[in-house]
């Protein structure tokens, strides 16, 4: 695997690919030990108004960049915040929790703090699982969130709850999951086995039966 560091203003953004859970660990807490680290940043998503949100999961904690002024916090609690990800108009903000089974969404208000926040999304797991590996997150243009997990990509409706799971090659936990509209693809990307792709018409097609079936 690989690991790449970038800092701010003692923030430390921690990217790359390890081969298992306990590796990403084992970093996380060796960047936390370096004097004068004062978090360390799982992931990130920037809005049109150029604000940042970021997921410090050592410290369980989501912190807010605005443009031109200085990072805070805006929630505290959950048990380990990772994925973050804006609804398509950007009034809700979505975190995923990688050990527990419901991630979470926030209303965004006009000076960028997070209210309202509530359970929302129910990841299924793995049989005798004890964490969901709720991890990076996707939104298509109708609103459906899709979150990388253990399982696979879990495909939730705008109320939350799953409709499909699109199963992971080689059964292994997924570390993120993007669209790319122009080759008309998801991407699964593990630690461990790189980019996978599913042709994007399928998966909706699949999505669209599966709704059908559950009305």
């Amino acid at each position: 695997g690989h690991v790449n560091i970038t800092s701010y203003n003692r923030m430390v953004l921690i990217t790359g690919e390890v081969p298992a859970e306990a590796d990403r660990v084992a970093v996380e807490q060796a960047i936390a030990r370096i004097e004068n680290v004062r978090s360390t940043v799982n992931d990130l998503a920037v809005n049109v108004k150029g604000d940042l949100y970021f997921t410090d999961t050592a410290n369980k904690k989501i912190w807010l960049l605005p443009k031109g002024g200085s990072p805070r916090v805006v929630d505290e609690g959950i048990e380990s915040p990772n994925g973050v990800l804006f609804s398509p108009d950007q009034t809700l903000l979505y975190v995923s929790d990688y050990v527990g089974q419901l991630s979470w969404v926030f209303q965004i208000q006009p000076d960028g703090s997070l209210t309202h926040k509530q359970k929302y999304f129910y990841a299924h797991m793995p049989d005798a699982a004890t964490r969901s590996s709720s991890d990076g997150m996707a939104v298509d243009a109708d609103g459906r969130v899709y979150i990388a997990t253990a399982l696979g990509v879990q495909v939730f409706d705008q109320i939350g709850k799953c409709h499909a799971i699109i199963p992971a090659p080689q059964r292994l936990a997924l570390s993120n999951v993007e669209f790319n509209e122009k080759k008309r693809l998801i991407m699964m990307k593990s630690a461990t086995t790189g980019r996978s792709f599913f042709n994007l018409g399928m998966a909706r097609k699949f999505m669209q039966t599966m709704l059908v079936g559950d009305a």
